[in-house]
C-alpha cells in the first residue's frame, strides 16, 4: 500500500461499490469528489512532489529548509483558494476594500430586524449535498435620513448556516453615520420604550415595552421629574440611583420620567446584564443603539462582587447614555465604589408616600378598575395598606377583589382569610408562616 495520504478517497482510488446512502457513505462521496477535482489534483501532486525534496532535506541546512517551507505555505495557499466556498472569497475581497461597521460583537445584532425582503444575495455557493444553499454573501441597503433626503449606505456580510461574520461597509462612507443609521431602524420598529434582553442565540434581542399605567403621585417625584428633565435639556449627564422599600413607587417614576420627556427608554433587567456575562458586549451595545435613558431595575439583585465588576460600565468617561436610572431595595448591599459622582451621580431615598398622596393613588388604581370609592372606602384601604407596607400593586389587587366579591356598595371595612398569604407583611418563602390575609368578606364596623 502506498504511503500517499490520501489514496485510500483522493485520486487514483477505485470506485466505490454502491451502497445505500448513509451518513458516512454520504460523507466519504463528499470527500471523494472533492478529491477529484482537477485543482485539487494538481495541488496534490505538487505536494507530492514536495515530500520527495523534504526527505532529502538534512537538518542542518537551513536554507533547504526555509526554501521547503515556503513552498508548503504556496500549496496550502492554492489549496485554501480551492477549498474556499466562492462566497467567502468574495467577501475577503471586500474587506481588503472597506472596515467593520461595528464592533463584531455586536454587529449581527441588526439582522433579525432589517427588512428580509430588501436584503439581496450577492453570492451563495450551494450547500455540501448539493441540495440547497451554502454559505452566502448578503447586501443590505442601509438607508438614513440627510438633509438633502434618504440615502443608502451598502452593507454586507457573510453567513456560512451556522454564525453571521461581522457586518462591513464602504471605507469612505461615515462610520458613525452608519451607525446611527442602525440604531435609526431599531428604534422606528420597537418604538420609543424597548426592552433588552439575552436571546437563545447568546445575543441581545429586544421587544417593545407595553406602556405603563400608572402615574407617581407625589410633590417630590414631580420635582425629581422636572430636575431630570432640566438636565436631559442641557445635555448634563445623569446617571441615578433610587432606593427604598418595595412598593413606594421607584419603577414608576423612573418610567414616568422616560414618557413626560419623550426620550428613547431602554429597559434593562438586571438578569439580562448577568446573562450576557459580558461588560464590554453590554457597553458596546449601548453605543450602538444609541438609548436617551436606561432603566435597570432591581439593580441589588447583583452580587456586591459581580457589581464591582460593572464599575467601568457607569463611568462617565466609558458610558454615553445622557441618564440612567437604577432602583435598589436595599442600598447597603450596593458596592462603596459605585455610590460617587463620576458613576453613580445622585442617590434618592424614595419613601412610602403620606396619607393624602396614598388616597390620590388609591383613587387613581381605583379608576384603572372603574371602581368607584367612598372617601371612608379610601381611608380604609389608605390605613390597611400603610400598616402592611403594601404595593401599588397589591393595593389594585385589592380593589379588584372588591369586584369578584358579593358586597355591599356601603361597605366601611375589610375582613382578612389567614389562609391566604397574599398580603402579609411578614411573610417571606424562605421562612412560611400561615399568618398571611386576603381580602374575604367586607363586614361593617358594628
Amino acid at each position: 500500500m502506498s504511503n500517499h495520504p490520501f489514496e485510500e478517497i483522493g485520486p487514483g482510488a477505485d470506485a466505490a461499490p454502491e451502497k445505500e446512502d448513509g451518513p458516512v457513505e454520504k460523507a466519504v462521496k463528499t470527500a471523494r469528489d472533492f478529491y477529484n477535482r482537477k485543482e485539487v489534483k494538481d495541488t496534490i501532486r505538487k505536494a507530492e512532489r514536495l515530500f520527495k525534496v523534504a526527505k532529502e532535506v538534512k537538518p542542518n541546512n537551513p536554507f533547504s529548509i526555509a526554501h521547503c517551507l515556503a513552498k508548503t505555505a504556496e500549496i496550502f495557499y492554492e489549496f485554501d483558494k480551492v477549498s474556499t466556498p466562492p462566497a467567502l472569497r468574495k467577501f475577503q475581497a471586500l474587506q481588503e476594500k472597506a472596515h467593520e461597521l461595528t464592533p463584531e460583537s455586536v454587529s449581527h445584532l441588526f439582522l433579525n430586524f432589517i427588512d428580509q425582503d430588501q436584503v439581496e444575495e450577492i453570492e451563495a455557493s450551494s450547500s455540501s449535498d448539493g441540495k440547497g444553499k451554502g454559505p452566502t454573501l448578503c447586501r443590505y441597503i442601509l438607508p438614513y435620513e440627510t438633509e438633502e433626503g434618504t440615502k443608502g449606505i451598502p452593507i454586507y456580510w457573510y453567513v456560512d448556516g451556522f454564525e453571521f461574520s461581522e457586518i462591513i461597509c464602504p471605507e469612505d462612507c461615515d462610520k458613525d453615520e452608519a451607525q446611527r443609521a442602525l440604531s435609526a431602524l431599531l428604534w422606528d420598529k420597537y418604538g420609543r420604550e424597548m426592552e433588552m434582553f439575552w436571546g437563545q442565540d447568546r445575543e441581545f434581542q429586544f421587544k417593545i415595552k407595553p406602556p405603563h399605567p400608572w402615574r407617581y403621585e407625589g410633590d417630590f417625584g414631580q420635582q425629581l421629574l422636572d430636575r431630570w428633565q432640566k438636565a436631559f435639556e442641557m445635555e448634563m449627564r445623569r446617571f441615578i440611583i433610587l432606593h427604598g422599600p418595595p412598593g413606594t413607587g421607584k419603577s414608576t417614576l423612573v418610567r414616568q420620567l422616560g414618557v413626560d420627556i419623550g426620550a428613547k427608554v431602554l429597559y434593562v433587567p438586571i438578569q439580562t446584564i448577568i446573562d450576557s456575562n459580558s461588560v464590554k458586549h453590554f457597553a458596546d451595545t449601548l453605543e450602538v443603539v444609541k438609548p436617551e435613558v436606561v432603566i435597570i431595575d432591581d439593580i441589588d439583585r447583583m452580587s456586591s462582587s459581580k457589581l464591582e465588576k460593572l464599575l467601568s460600565l457607569f463611568e462617565e468617561t466609558e458610558n454615553q447614555v445622557p441618564l440612567l436610572l437604577a432602583t435598589t431595595n436595599h442600598l447597603h448591599r450596593l458596592p462603596d465604589a459605585i455610590k460617587r459622582p463620576g458613576r453613580f451621580d445622585e442617590i434618592w431615598k424614595i419613601a412610602p408616600p403620606p396619607p393624602e398622596v396614598r388616597g390620590r393613588v388609591i383613587q387613581y388604581l381605583a379608576s384603572l378598575e372603574n371602581v368607584e370609592l367612598t372617601e371612608k372606602q379610601v381611608e380604609v384601604i389608605s390605613e390597611i395598606s400603610g400598616e402592611r407596607n403594601l404595593s401599588g400593586a397589591h393595593i389594585r389587587e385589592i380593589i379588584r377583589r372588591l369586584r369578584l366579591e358579593t358586597t355591599e356598595d356601603d361597605w366601611e371595612s375589610i375582613d382578612f382569610d389567614a389562609r391566604d398569604l397574599t398580603f402579609s407583611k411578614d411573610w417571606k418563602p424562605s421562612s412560611y408562616q400561615p399568618e398571611g390575609i386576603s381580602v374575604h368578606e367586607f363586614e361593617d364596623e358594628d
